[in-house]
């Protein structure tokens, strides 16, 4: 708030940012929401395979290809339980045990069919990174105590030859890349300004040509690309500064930490988001925003209200409600936004081949 009334941010802008706090904290308030959101999620899956293969839209609904192959791939356990719960009610005409173990294996191999054949002809690298740490996390939680002591050394050694091999192959790593000027450029942005940010909340593309690099000019997508460093991390403390941007980081992290069980569908989610935000804008300008934070208000998990908190309860869900019905409409007009500017500079750049053809 003061980042924002400092610069002097819209109010769209910082309630855009403050969104990221309140939408988890009232779906924690909702107590149907472990039955309600499998259908957003599920919903939100087929609609964007039904786009990409049936009708032939090459970014399915998510308007880049990038943040397709992160929606579908974050979305594929909600998917499965949506399809299951589908065919279970589908298949009545088979015994109830049969019926139940028929649905989930169809629903669990066409989603997760459907999911890696969109990653592989996709081809994020960052979707490719999610998905392979997302796999060993899973190898870990289920290994014995001295197996996950080799996984941690091992991972550990790849770690740092990782970084060898990236520090001696730099020059030929980020050849012709955006993303490395992106952030050398935001990374300057932030030393500026360090405590409360250089631009405020939503400002970046207003104060990031004063911070761009020169070698960033003479790549031919640098223009359309400077409203955001493709880092939602390094965005969130180049605007409002670095205080508050690990302020919300703890607070992720202590909805992580906290005991009791974890919604598997929701974790899954979080982690392919949290990993493809750190190459990509999906958690500003894209409906993969509302995956991450509905996905977050899952994983805070529900307590036994007692008898002089339960008087407050109708007030409380009314206004958690409220709260994502407002942090809804923001998400989508962003995403809105973000769509007809992708599909203008398409266009654009459609006209300008064909100019260019003609004269030739």
């Amino acid at each position: 708030m003061i980042s924002a009334w400092l610069h002097k941010s819209g109010p769209f802008e910082t309630l855009t940012v403050l969104a990221f706090v309140f939408i988890p904290l009232g779906i924690s308030q909702l107590a149907q929401k472990h039955t309600l959101l499998p259908r957003f999620f599920g919903v939100y899956y087929f609609l964007n395979l039904i786009y990409y293969y049936l009708l032939s839209s090459p970014t399915g609904i998510a308007a880049n290809k990038n943040w397709l192959i992160a929606s579908l791939l974050a979305t594929s356990p909600w998917a499965v339980t949506f399809l299951r719960q589908a065919l279970y009610q589908a298949f009545r005409f088979l015994p109830k045990h049969f019926r139940n173990s028929t649905s989930t294996l169809l629903s669990f191999l066409f989603v997760w069919t459907c999911t890696l054949l969109s990653l592989n002809r996709l081809n994020s690298r960052a979707a490719w990174l999610a998905f392979g740490l997302v796999l060993a996390y899973l190898i870990f939680r289920g290994s014995s105590k001295f197996f996950k002591k080799i996984l941690i050394f091992a991972f550990v050694i790849a770690s740092i030859s990782g970084v060898i091999y990236a520090k001696k192959n730099f020059s030929t790593l980020t050849h012709n890349e955006l993303r490395p000027a992106l952030w050398k450029g935001t990374a300057k942005m932030i030393e500026s300004a360090p405590l409360l940010g250089r631009s405020g909340p939503g400002q970046f593309s207003n104060a990031f040509p004063n911070y761009r690099l020169a070698e960033q000019l003479m790549l031919p997508i640098s223009a359309p690309n400077s409203s955001h460093p493709h880092n939602e991390l390094l965005k969130l403390a180049s605007e409002v500064g670095l205080p508050a941007c690990l302020a919300l980081l703890c607070f992720f992290l202590l909805i992580l930490k906290v005991p009791g069980r974890k919604n598997a569908s929701a974790l899954h989610c979080v982690l392919v988001l949290s990993v493809c935000a750190m190459f990509d804008k999906l958690l500003i300008e894209n409906a993969t925003a509302l995956l991450f934070l509905f996905s977050m208000g899952l994983l805070i998990p529900v307590t036994k209200h007692k008898s002089t908190v339960k008087k407050t309860l109708a007030v409380r869900k009314a206004l958690g409600f409220i709260i994502i019905l407002f942090g809804s409409f923001i998400a989508i007009n962003q995403t809105q936004a973000s769509w007809f500017h992708r599909h203008g500079f398409n266009d654009q750049s459609a006209a300008l081949v064909s100019f260019d053809a003609e004269q030739k």
